[in-house]
């Protein structure tokens, strides 16, 4: 692109091109120094410090230089700008960086300016694509999410049909779930206010995988308002709770407990247990496959 010093100056260009666009504009001089900037350059660069230039014949001192303002820039957009000081016109697409520990995606046009038949500057414009893409990456989260607790159903369901009896379903559904989750350990306890020779409303083990031996007693048979399963089934959602029996504290794997009220027609009939190691993290939308 040939260029006259007159183009360059004139306040008309500098105002279209720079000052009304939407991308991030910035003039880099041969050794990556940034020249001229727009306002959407300095918001991508937060705030950076306003640089007055007139034109590319009078550089501003101590201009800062493109790969203080991008620490990744010269690993990462260097070869792109060596193949603009060659004379291409570069256009990259979705160019990941980091900026002050957050992920941010560029979509990248790189044009060589020419004088004198050489080029004497590069023409870099950003246009900012980290919504588009971190609302893609959600979405197809969302599906595999969505996706994973069909798969799960459709595993139950067939489990259900197949199985002998109910407890080899139950046991059967805790493995699914476990796996799921990523947990190596977990109990499903069903309440037995239904049972007319129990004396007290409580919960009772009738599946497990994994537990120790004293979990599996721990279990077995737990009243209703036991301090570990009163906060579970007081509530309808998710409890996640760490480190809060002591007798966890020497079973590693069994540190911290993820307990889900389990319903039957809005009425909670039972509690579904994960134990996982306490400094594990559990994501919430994996443990809503229970």
């Amino acid at each position: 692109m040939d260029t006259a010093n007159s183009l360059f100056s004139a306040a008309q260009w500098q105002h279209v091109l720079f000052a009304q666009s939407l991308l991030g504009t910035v003039l880099l001089t041969p050794d990556h120094r940034v020249h001229m900037q727009n306002e959407t350059w300095q918001r991508l660069m937060e705030n950076a410090t306003a640089i007055d230039a007139a034109s590319p014949d009078t550089a501003p001192p101590n201009t800062p230089h493109l790969y203080d303002l991008i620490p990744q820039a010269e690993k990462i957009l260097g070869p792109l700008l060596e193949r603009a000081w060659q004379g291409e016109s570069v256009h990259q697409e979705t160019v990941r960086l980091k900026r002050n520990g957050r992920i941010v995606y560029w979509d990248c046009q790189i044009i060589p300016l020419l004088r004198d038949g050489r080029v004497s500057h590069l023409l870099l414009l950003i246009d900012d694509n980290t919504r588009h893409i971190e609302t893609k990456q959600y979405l197809s989260q969302q599906f595999a999410d969505r996706t994973e607790k069909l798969h799960a159903l459709y595993d139950v369901i067939a489990a259900a049909t197949e199985a002998p009896d109910a407890r080899a379903t139950l046991n059967w559904s805790l493995e699914r779930i476990l796996d799921a989750v990523q947990c190596p350990a977990g109990a499903i306890q069903i309440i037995n206010d239904f049972d007319e020779d129990a004396d007290v409303e409580a919960v009772r083990l009738v599946a497990h995988v994994g537990l120790s031996s004293p979990m599996i007693d721990r279990l077995a048979y737990v009243p209703v308002d036991d301090a570990m399963i009163a906060p579970i089934l007081s509530r309808d959602e998710i409890l996640v709770i760490s480190d809060h029996l002591a007798e966890l504290h020497q079973i590693p794997h069994e540190g911290a407990h993820v307990g889900v009220p389990m319903q039957v027609r809005e009425r909670i009939v039972g509690i579904l247990s994960v134990f996982c190691p306490r400094r594990a993290h559990i994501w919430r939308n994996r443990v809503g496959l229970a």
